[in-house]
């Protein structure tokens, strides 16, 4: 353990030992023989601890000693603060490079929802040719819950007659979701999302299944197909 003192006579500030400033004096780092302890007091107190293994009644190894000590705790903690002001540097470009982005977020916003096939060949071509776009405003759709978060952020991609064209893996005729540059779309979105932004790409990719297997019944669809059910059994009797 180590302080940072002041010494009372001269404001000067030192780091020393807890050990060597326990009764509020310590000897100054470039004391010589003879010198006699000067009042301290700390201003902060290390708990990590520093074994110094080395025992000697010469007092000029007693104090390389200490300033050993000393330039260590120093570049320690400036260490520490570099790193500290590298992470800030860091939060700092991440917003700058958010604001410039801003406008390209919009104009592709608007290009949403995608109403046909034409529509999604056309934003697959623009996004394959600047991937930087997958990271978009999509996530401000938001949702407490990975299912909500997903069928938000697919309503604002895709149309409702759209989506019932579409299903996972291509088949029965349908366009295939899996392989689309569209579906990075929604994967970013949803990892920008505070509160599911731990989730699985397989979780994910089972939200958004659900979501176009449950296409047709959006919209009253299920109503729709219940009517006919009764239509066509009354029709039966």
């Amino acid at each position: 353990m180590y302080h940072i003192v002041v010494f009372e006579d001269t404001n000067e500030v030192e780091v020393t030992a807890a050990t060597w400033a326990e009764d509020g004096s310590c000897m100054r780092p470039s004391a010589a023989a003879g010198w006699t302890p000067d009042g301290v007091r700390a201003i902060f107190t290390s708990s990590k601890n520093c074994h110094v293994s080395v025992v000697s009644t010469d007092t000029s190894t007693h104090f390389s000693l200490m300033a050993s000590f000393y330039f260590t705790a120093l570049l320690k903690n400036i260490l520490i603060n570099q790193e500290f002001m590298m992470n800030q540097i860091k939060i700092i470009h991440k917003e700058i490079k958010g604001l410039y982005t801003t406008s390209s977020d919009e104009l592709l916003l608007k290009l949403f929802p995608l109403n046909n096939r034409q529509s999604v060949e056309d934003m697959e071509a623009e996004l394959h040719e600047n991937p930087e776009l997958q990271d978009t405003a999509l996530a401000l759709r938001g949702g407490g819950s990975l299912s909500e978060c997903v069928g938000r952020i697919m309503t604002a991609l895709l149309t409702h007659s759209l989506s019932k064209q579409i299903n996972w893996r291509g088949v029965n005729g349908k366009m295939g979701f899996q392989h689309l540059q569209i579906k990075k779309l929604v994967t970013v979105a949803v990892r920008r999302n505070q509160l599911t932004s731990m989730e699985t790409d397989r979780d994910i990719d089972l939200a958004i299944t659900k979501w176009l297997q449950n296409a047709s019944d959006r919209n009253g669809g299920r109503q729709e197909r219940r009517k006919r059910s009764v239509q066509q059994r009354g029709g039966d009797c």
